[in-house]
């Protein structure tokens, strides 16, 4: 348990219901089962708290038929205990112990309502190694757990639950064991179903029930309960006949009391010291030998500063604490050179907001002959009659054994005992956050739900210490597989979940999960020669930015599950089927595209591209087909945007250069000198060197640089400016031409036009389409070719296809054009032909 702890930093409902005195008790009992709570605070008008509602009281509304529309006031319990936020952990406990509470209502200094503490609480700060080693479950367990038959009615329960003053009760059908309902559930329940009277207990049972023997170690079924983060556990003889229940309170009260008191000896002796130095406005005398025994005991250790001169003066303990000699001097350089590098800058930031508001709370950490020590510390600071600090006091406390036991409770909460992977509570705290996250920086991230297909058969056939062991090589190749930033969960016995984010594309997902469905897949080499082969089933959902409940992500991804294992397991299925037929489609275009360059399936055609005055063929563009051994001749606008979601668009583009400019050096041999235009994809601009991918291609083919044009879309020329002005320049000093491609379409600004290298502007086909039939689309193109004559670019129109469209560019200034016009893409083999006849 955490000394200096006090209740506001550990109030586990922060945003816990609260209710007015006007409310009924039907709303109080919504809101308790919505915000899955075990009380309502009903306050007035001020926020003061006037009473409280919980589970135990709904079961009294449900035991004497109480209307569900009174008015709360009239049900609650009155006469609130309430406690100061600023009470320190282990003093909240000896209150709620003395009083027989189970709640502690917690105010602020105005005695407004801020939160409320219960048992469980104080039992996650408490450390379960302080159960004692051979302690049994028989010796703490509730001997007399209430039992009904499952067929027993809600009413029924409620009441001899209230009259017995029992949260609990075991459900059973014969001698058989059902599960356990408690207050929670029912209330849950009745708020969702006014009429219940006649319904039987069976159907609220929702958590498997577990089972422990009475002969069990207490720390076992202690750990049994962390684990599996239930309540409670039916306690069962040799002849497995129920004889008790053991709940988390009975764990509670078991810890070993000696050092609990002892530490609230500790803490109190600390606070009589503590207070007797803040109250000091001079340098504190030696302290007596009484008070060195109590630090000695409580590991606490006073100091004053004498800021003027800046000399610390330490007790006998505190110098022990940073391993100093009685004789030692200190000073700030000393204190600072002992903390912990990481913690220098905070703790400096504490003495500064100190020097302003008189007085700090500090933990940190030190380091003594090269031992890391937890030191919590808290000090006042003095002023002369100038307002000018002139000393402190305070005290200081070797915490490093509380801080390990809360390490250590914090791993015993959030990780799984057999894998070292975290579990579903910090799976869950996890989601919250990385939902929140998404709607602020709309990152695309998945859950994978994993489980291991048959799993049960191994573990009856071999052993579970043979499954625990393949659950261990498991764990280990997932959490190989992932990046750092990923997240590996194991849920249940044989179900993992990852959790992925700043994803590229959903392709990624299935990727993934196509390659954890292959690595599990290959054999597992286990003890005394056991080799065992598993298949996994995934359930996939894809985290949008409208989600807002983390349990409803792993309930989606568990359909998904559920799906892929309808259809024949060791398969992964999307929570849409929609989408996923669509990522599968484009998975395997993008094994299609990479086989595609492998095989040569790809093919340049040319488009002559035409001066308008004489309509010679001036030039031509390359324009990439792909003859697809199935399907015929594939058109780019179905296989460039799937290749520009992978690395393949860097492939494709790199050899659409290489066989234009091979192509190019093959026509200028034979006398024709015509330039060759380009494409460029921003992926190549921007994630690739695109100078000495050029580089390449014209040293491997001779092509003369001041024939090959690289066409930019006006997107690509938008991103990382400073880095593209740069590639710019360098390709227009090998004299190789820019020109901007589909101009029009996209940002379109003469004031970032005119930093750019560029010799040519493509008018964009869609501004063609409609001339001359709209006169907004001629004026456009008018505005485009003024603006190129103020810059000093040659025009280039695509798409033209009528005279009409020729006239009107030719009469208007524009300089070139192509277009099925003049003809349509053709091969290599028909486009020299055009070019013959062009001579």
């Amino acid at each position: 348990m955490m000394h200096n702890t006090k209740l506001k930093n550990i109030l586990q409902y922060n945003d816990a219901g609260v209710v007015a005195l006007e409310s009924s008790v039907e709303y109080a009992i919504q809101v308790m089962s919505s915000d899955e709570i075990s009380s309502v605070i009903v306050i007035d008008e001020s926020k003061k708290p006037m009473g409280i509602f919980t589970e135990y009281d709904v079961l009294k509304v449900i035991a004497q038929n109480i209307a569900l529309d009174i008015s709360i006031k009239e049900v609650m319990t009155k006469n609130v205990v309430t406690i100061s936020q600023n009470k320190y952990l282990h003093d909240a406990y000896v209150f709620l112990v003395e009083s027989g509470h189970r709640h502690l209502i917690v105010v602020d200094e105005d005695e407004k309502y801020i939160g409320i503490v219960s048992e469980g609480d104080f039992l996650r700060f408490i450390s379960l190694d302080y159960l004692g080693k051979m302690e049994l479950v028989e010796e703490v367990m509730d001997k007399t757990p209430l039992i009904v038959e499952a067929s027993s009615k809600i009413r029924e329960v409620a009441k001899l639950m209230s009259e017995q003053h029992l949260d609990y009760a075991i459900v059973v059908q014969g001698r058989k064991p059902l599960g356990v309902v408690d207050e929670r559930t029912i209330t849950s329940y009745i708020s969702k179903h006014v009429e219940h009277n006649g319904t039987p207990i069976k159907e609220l049972i929702s958590e498997k029930v577990h089972f422990i023997d009475k002969t069990l170690y207490l720390q076992e079924a202690a750990k049994i309960l962390t684990e599996h983060g239930v309540r409670q556990l039916v306690v069962l003889n040799k002849e497995e006949k129920i004889v008790g229940l053991l709940r988390r309170f009975d764990v509670l009260k078991a810890i070993n009391g000696s050092y609990f008191e002892f530490l609230v000896e500790t803490i109190e002796k600390k606070s009589q010291i503590l207070e007797q130095l803040i109250t000091q406005h001079k340098q504190l005398e030696q302290v007596d030998a009484e008070l060195q025994a109590a630090e000695e005991l409580a590991h606490v250790g006073s100091w004053t500063w004498d800021i003027i001169k800046d000399q610390f003066h330490g007790s006998k303990e505190s110098l022990k604490i940073f391993g100093l000699a009685e004789d030692a001097t200190i000073d700030t350089e000393r204190l600072f050179k002992a903390t912990h590098p990481d913690d220098r800058k905070y703790f400096l930031k504490k003495i500064i907001q100190a020097m302003k508001s008189g007085e700090y709370d500090v933990t940190y950490r030190i380091i003594v002959d090269g031992e890391v020590k937890w030191i919590a510390g808290s000090a006042n600071f003095f002023q002369d009659d100038t307002g000018k600090y002139i000393q402190a006091q305070g005290m200081l406390q070797d915490i490093t054994v509380q801080k390990m036991y809360e390490l250590e409770l914090e791993k015993l909460a959030n990780y799984d005992s057999l894998t070292g992977l975290t579990n579903r509570i910090y799976l869950l705290a996890h989601l919250k956050k990385l939902i929140q996250r998404n709607k602020r920086n709309q990152n695309n991230a998945a859950i994978l739900l994993l489980d291991i297909d048959h799993f049960r058969d191994i573990n009856d056939s071999f052993g579970h210490n043979v499954g625990d062991e393949l659950l261990l090589q498991i764990a280990k190749r997932i959490s190989n597989r992932v990046r750092q930033e990923d997240l590996v969960c194991r849920m249940s016995a044989d179900e993992f979940v990852l959790v992925l984010e700043r994803l590229h594309n959903k392709e990624d997902v299935a990727q993934v999960a196509q390659e954890m469905i292959e690595m599990l897949s290959e054999p597992f080499n286990l003890s005394n020669n056991i080799e065992v082969h598993v298949g996994v089933s995934i359930g996939i959902t894809l985290i949008a930015q409208d989600y807002k409940d983390e349990n409803e992500l792993l309930q989606f991804a568990d359909t998904a599950l559920f799906q892929a294992k309808n259809e024949g397991r060791n398969c992964y299925r999307f929570y849409s089927d929609k989408l996923t037929a669509s990522i599968q489609e484009r998975i395997r275009y993008q094994n299609e595209i990479f086989h595609a360059l492998q095989n040569n399936e790809f093919e340049l055609y040319y488009q002559p591209q035409v001066r308008i005055g004489s309509d010679r063929i001036i030039g031509m563009e390359a324009l990439i087909r792909w003859n697809h051994p199935q399907k015929g001749l594939i058109n780019p606008d179905v296989f460039i945007p799937i290749a520009e979601e992978s690395s393949l668009i860097a492939q494709i583009g790199q050899w659409t250069l290489q066989e234009a400019c091979r192509q190019g050096k093959i026509w200028q041999d034979k006398g024709y000198d015509f330039h060759i235009s380009v494409n460029v994809s921003m992926n190549q601009l921007h994630y690739h060197d695109i100078v000495a991918v050029v580089d390449h291609a014209l040293n491997k083919s001779s092509f003369k640089a001041d024939s090959l044009i690289l066409e930019l879309t006006e997107s690509a020329m938008m991103m990382q400016e400073e880095k593209l002005l740069t590639i710019l320049h360098t390709l227009r000093s090998k004299g190789i031409g820019i020109a901007i491609d589909d101009f029009g379409t996209g940002y379109s600004s003469y004031s970032y036009l005119k930093k750019f290298p560029v010799d040519i502007l493509k008018i964009d086909k869609s501004f063609i389409d409609d001339i001359p039939y709209k006169k907004d689309a001629e004026a456009i193109v008018k505005a485009i070719i003024a603006m190129s004559e103020i810059l000093e670019y040659q025009i280039l129109a695509e798409g033209v296809e009528y005279p009409e469209q020729k006239e009107f560019l030719d009469a208007n200034g524009c300089h070139y054009y192509q277009g099925y016009l003049k003809s349509k893409p053709l091969p290599a083999k028909e486009f020299e032909k055009l070019l013959f006849k062009n001579m």
